[in-house]
């Protein structure tokens, strides 16, 4: 037979395209090789997606994942700190979380509204040092509370802030200082919220064009000087 001789230019060229088959294929074995890292966390939550049923509602799918949860001696699945940040599982107060907060509740101090200091006020829910001073000094110009609802007459203190507190509190109007209205100077009288400089002044013309005669709530009412309403109110303040 006869050999076909190649030429030095054929030669090289099938060296060549040995080499870059050669280099083709060491590129492929490198990155089939080299698998991307996927993090634990990512991995996880690869895992949870695959195992869960799209097919059927999320509460579902929750429940599926909660079965698989491990589970401590008493049967019940234990509850991890990554299933708590991963959103799956909300947090749901335990029995004795709900009696401490009854317990406390129930042990709560009460405060007299008549008697207390600023520092009872101040641990009375909604009542900061602020309120606590503006309470005081609102009692010191009335002589006294006779019912807890006359706190809402104190600027900032609305229906939704006396509801947070109100269950604490107790009135004893026993207490109230009372003015005597037979010998009340203007400024005593005055100063009380519901009396006022024109009230006072008008109670006191009364009470000296009234020779020897008593001076007295009733008489008051009777001759138009107060109203009924204020009258139910003043018999609280006024002896």
């Amino acid at each position: 037979m006869r050999r076909e001789k190649f030429s030095k230019s054929q030669a090289s060229q099938i060296v060549t395209l040995v080499f870059i088959l050669l280099a083709i294929q060491g590129i492929l074995f490198l990155f089939g090789k080299d698998e991307p890292v996927i993090p634990d966390v990512k991995r996880e939550q690869l895992h949870i997606n695959e195992n869960m049923d799209t097919s059927r509602p999320q509460k579902a799918q929750v429940e599926k994942t909660i079965n698989k949860m491990p589970e401590d001696e008493g049967g019940k699945a234990i509850h991890t700190a990554q299933s708590h940040k991963s959103g799956l599982f909300p947090y749901k107060p335990k029995k004795e979380d709900y009696s401490s907060f009854k317990k406390e509740k129930k042990t709560a101090k009460m405060v007299q509204l008549n008697t207390a200091d600023s520092i009872e006020l101040v641990s009375l829910p909604g009542i900061g040092p602020y309120y606590a001073k503006k309470i005081i000094q609102y009692r010191e110009k009335l002589g006294g509370f006779a019912e807890k609802e006359q706190l809402m007459e104190i600027f900032g203190i609305d229906q939704e802030r006396f509801d947070m507190f109100s269950g604490r509190i107790i009135v004893d109007s026993t207490s109230i200082s009372k003015i005597d209205i037979k010998e009340a100077t203007y400024e005593q009288l005055s100063v009380n919220p519901y009396i006022g400089g024109y009230l006072a002044r008008s109670i006191i013309r009364f009470r000296e064009s009234r020779t020897g005669m008593e001076t007295d709530l009733s008489a008051l009412l009777m001759s138009n000087i107060i109203k009924i309403e204020l009258y139910k109110i003043l018999k609280y303040y006024i002896r």
